[in-house]
């Protein structure tokens, strides 16, 4: 922290001069550029505030965009206090998860999509499969994001663990405030059952829902009602560890 008296501070405010010439500079490139995309990894993702979120667009929870569970954790604990649209995490290959060798490649994608989904990788490294997996995953996304909206978010379940560990299923819900739309992202860990049981939230009353699931399809309807109080039971896949549930008003 500056301590020095001439910079136009007193000795203990130089941190606080620092942040709001930060945002006099993020007004003046927005005034500048108003349809410019900022995205704001200030501080290596350690200064996310109420200020930034209303002068950024994505905002990095964490220097570290892998391992996936960690990506979870994050976007679990933050997303009910964060708008989950202004949540940053990059699907990137690391040495012990990587893309091109992936068994679980949607796990890895969808791992991330509750928020804002990014890619960094070479695509000279991959062969035609992986391409196509990864296709098909931002693709999804592009979906999930115009039906998603500006959500709100709830966790279903306790947050995974950083490393992992932690519930058997990690299960966050995201309701669209302007449709009723709700999206459940179920992530199935090693030790889970075959069978969790979750109660949704946030639905709109005496309304009947179409449930479809993102590799599945359709899997019918039920009621606000009996969805909330009765509970909804997900099967596990045996085409990845995660899922992704839309439950839409009819």
């Amino acid at each position: 922290m500056c301590t020095r008296p001439d910079h136009g501070h007193p000795a203990d405010g130089g941190n606080f001069a620092h942040v709001t010439g930060l945002y006099r500079l993020l007004d003046a490139i927005r005034e500048r550029y108003p349809h410019l995309t900022i995205e704001n990894c200030s501080g290596g993702a350690r200064r996310l505030d109420a200020e930034l979120l209303t002068r950024t667009d994505a905002n990095w929870m964490d220097d570290r965009t892998a391992p996936a569970a960690r990506v979870r954790h994050h976007l679990q604990i933050l997303s009910t206090v964060v708008p989950p649209s202004a949540l940053l995490s990059y699907l990137m290959g690391t040495e012990e998860e990587t893309i091109g060798a992936a068994r679980d490649l949607a796990l890895l994608a969808r791992s991330r999509m509750p928020g804002v989904l990014g890619l960094t990788v070479d695509f000279r490294t991959l062969d035609s499969g992986a391409i196509d997996g990864l296709s098909r995953q931002f693709a999804a996304f592009k979906q999930l994001r115009a039906l998603r909206g500006a959500p709100f978010a709830a966790a279903l379940t306790a947050p995974v663990d950083v490393g992992g560990g932690g519930p058997g299923w990690d299960v966050v819900e995201q309701v669209n405030p302007a449709s009723a739309v709700a999206t459940v992202f179920a992530f199935r860990n090693p030790s889970g059952d075959r069978r969790m049981r979750v109660w949704l939230r946030h639905l709109r009353p005496a309304t009947m829902y179409r449930i479809r699931s993102l590799d599945d399809g359709p899997l019918g309807t039920a009621s606000s009602d009996e969805l909330m109080e009765r509970g909804y039971d997900i099967d596990a896949s045996s085409a990845s560890a995660a899922q992704v549930l839309v439950f839409e008003p009819q």
